[in-house]
């Protein structure tokens, strides 16, 4: 699920890229950009769901350097 920001707010988000869909429509999604700043941004449109990984993507993600605001 997506909901759009305004562009001075996507710093602040993982931010989809992918076409902008209908509301109440999905659409592909080609990737996330998290905290882009606003001219990095493919979209203005925010992830406002949330993630069910398996356990060996944890794994994996443990030995990744912080990412963007220093996120672990």
């Amino acid at each position: 699920m997506v909901e759009a920001l305004p562009q001075e707010e996507v710093y602040r988000y993982g931010i989809v890229y992918c076409d902008e869909p209908a509301a109440g429509e999905s659409a592909d999604m080609r990737g996330v950009v998290e905290k882009p700043t606003p001219e990095q941004a493919p979209s203005r449109l925010s992830v406002i769901g949330r993630y069910v990984l398996p356990y060996c993507i944890m794994e994996l993600l443990r030995d990744q350097p912080p990412g963007a605001g220093n996120e672990i």
